[in-house]
């Protein structure tokens, strides 16, 4: 159980490494895949980055949500 969880953590950690981000969120990319690890949930790397252009596409460049 313990090997399982700590392949999926190394594959999520991996795979964060693909989404779109800027400066200094390599800390956050850390935190999220933990967190999706503890919750047994794969990164899905195109859904992200749907998200993060929806967002852009969406808000003004001083958004909080940018």
């Amino acid at each position: 159980m313990i090997d399982n969880k700590l392949d999926l953590l190394i594959k999520n950690s991996n795979n964060l490494e693909n989404v779109k981000s800027t400066f200094g969120m390599g800390i956050f990319k850390r935190c999220n895949a933990l967190n999706l690890t503890l919750r047994n949930i794969d990164v899905d790397v195109e859904k992200i980055n749907n998200c993060i252009d929806l967002i852009k596409n969406n808000s003004s460049f001083f958004s909080n949500f940018r």
